[in-house]
This record gives structure tokens, sequence and C-alpha cells, in this order.
């Protein structure tokens, strides 16, 4: 940084630390590339790192770009099931398109019927009436109810703490595991820590990819 040079490439500078130092360096580079305006290429293999980090984001697979975009783009609206799976937490689901429309489609998942919008495809995939897909949904994207009309019947496996959150490991009855992120104090408003319960996926935030998990 001393001579200014008009690209600076940082390959893994953080890899080595702990993370609250590691958190707190990144704050740290935020900083002095907003003061210097340098172009900064940042390689990691730290996903929430790259999130962090970055202004556009190079997904990569075999030496080949998959997606370019900015954090936002890749972590909301991936195009393909790899950047998906790659980019932070993801849960997959299998479906089978029932319904197509000009808009929307819908999509029988476990039990329940989603209606989803038609740009919730990712990338250009050809969807038809009667054809295995898969739905990707953030953690984030389920929530536990204790109804059971529309919802997914599972049992709780385990369940994590983290602080401001939990993460409900549970199991659906075709034996499939999803990762569920609640607020930790949600536990003390009657989600049990173990058992059978019900899970909410909001069709508004999931993707659609072709293909069986």
């Amino acid at each position: 940084m001393v001579f200014q040079p008009p690209v600076l490439l940082m390959d893994e500078p953080l890899g080595a630390l702990d993370k609250k130092l590691r958190e707190e360096l990144q704050i740290e580079i935020k900083t002095l590339h907003a003061s210097l305006g340098v172009t900064i290429i940042y390689v990691t293999h730290d996903q929430e790192e790259a999130l962090t980090m970055s202004d556009r984001i190079a997904v990569m697979d075999k030496g080949r770009i998959q997606q370019l975009g900015s954090p936002v783009s890749l972590y909301h609206k991936p195009i393909s099931s790899f950047v998906a799976d790659f980019i932070g937490k993801m849960n997959f689901l299998n479906g089978v398109v029932t319904g197509l429309g000009d808009r929307r489609i819908d999509i029988a998942v476990s039990g329940q019927t989603l209606n989803v919008a038609q740009s919730q495809i990712g990338g250009h995939e050809d969807i038809t009436v009667g054809r295995s897909v898969r739905i990707a949904a953030r953690p984030e994207s389920l929530s536990p109810t204790e109804e059971s009309e529309r919802a997914i019947a599972c049992e709780i496996e385990t369940s994590i703490f983290l602080g401001a959150h939990r993460t409900l490991i549970v199991r659906t009855e075709d034996g499939t595991q999803l990762q569920v992120q609640i607020p930790s104090s949600h536990l003390e408003s009657g989600v049990p820590p173990r058992g059978r319960t019900f899970v909410r996926l909001d069709p508004t935030t999931v993707r659609v990819f072709a293909g069986e998990v």
C-alpha cells in the first residue's frame, strides 16, 4: 500500500487468525479500502468472509466463473444449485411441478403446495408440469409452527445455541435434514428443544432448480 498500487491482491490474508481477530481485521481492511480507493482482489474460501468483504463476488467451479454479482444477489438470487449451496447455508427439498402459469408455478413439496413466482426459477431452467425440481431455502426462510396445515412435519434432532439465534436441526418424514434458524427467544415461547414439530416454508424466498436433490 506504500507504493499505492492500482490493484492489490490479498490471497487468504486472514486465514490463520482466530475468529474475533479476523472479524476485527475485516473491518480494518474495509475501512482502508474506503479511504484509499484501491481495487482489491480478495481470495477466500470462507463464504461469510466473502459476503462481508466484497462489493462483487465471483464464484468459481473448476476454473470457470459460475456467477458474478453483488453479495446480495448471490445470496438471494443464485442462478444455479451449485452457487446456492456454496454461498451461505442452504436447505434443499425435492418437489414436483403441478401447475404452470404465465407468472407463477405450483410445486408439491412434502405434502404441501407452494405457489412461487417464475422469477424465482434459477438460471434458464426448462420447467414443465410433472418435472422434478429442487427447492432451495435458507434456514431463515423456515419457521417452526404448531399448525399442521400447509406445513412440513419434522422431528427436531438437536438445537444449537448461537447467541442471538438458534439453529434447529430437523428431519422430515422422508428423511431430509433441514436447518431452521430462529431467534433464541422463540424457544422460550413454545418451541420444544426436541420432539415433533411442524415447519412452515416462506414461498417468497425460495429458489427453484431443475432436478432432484
